[in-house]
């Protein structure tokens, strides 16, 4: 999708918004305010050795206001050579509503969560495992760097707090599975 949105290529609507829930996946947890879901934008995260050099190339596309930005971030995190930076043992999001699920969060420090991915018609994956509330560090710097790419900011940038998943566990809850743990 990102190569698309980079060569402009025409993408059907349908599609775009459909192959965007491999994004979007409903975060899960349990605190304070109760049990709760929230759809929640998550991404890949580099490995920790990666992470300040890709921050610092996207944080200079989006001042300078560089056109091809999508394609710096496409060489960063989506590539073929990319993925081997890739830290496949997390997942990270921003949390821009601090409400319930930010209360569940930030009261415990460490929750258990679960990440509910759900691409229709037949097509589900949960993931469980732990997640932590990063603030001012280079997994929120990362986050915002990379929201930023796509939303492109006018004025000053806003600096949210981030969610870190920690992946313990893998189910395929799609139809022809029905829950097998693959991970």
């Amino acid at each position: 999708m990102v190569k698309d949105l980079i060569t402009n290529t025409n993408i059907d609507k349908d599609k775009f918004f459909l192959s965007f829930t491999r994004h979007t996946p409903a975060m899960i947890t349990m605190g304070v305010e109760g049990l709760n879901a929230s759809i929640k934008g998550f991404g890949f995260v580099p490995k920790l050795e990666f992470i300040k050099q890709i921050i610092n190339l996207l944080t200079q596309a989006i001042e300078s206001n560089e056109p091809n930005s999508l394609e710096i971030l496409f060489d960063c995190i989506y590539s073929d050579q990319a993925a081997t930076n890739i830290d496949t043992k997390h997942l990270i999001s921003l949390e821009m509503a601090y409400k319930y699920t930010f209360k569940n969060v930030s009261e415990k420090g460490i929750t258990n969560c679960t990440l509910l991915y759900y691409m229709p018609p037949v097509t589900s994956y949960e993931l469980r495992g732990e997640v932590v509330l990063h603030e001012n560090d280079v997994y929120s710097n990362f986050a915002n760097a990379v929201h930023d790419i796509y939303h492109r900011p006018k004025g000053q940038r806003r600096q949210e707090k981030a969610y870190l998943f920690q992946i313990h566990e893998i189910f395929d809850n799609s139809v022809k599975s029905f829950g097998n743990k693959i991970y």
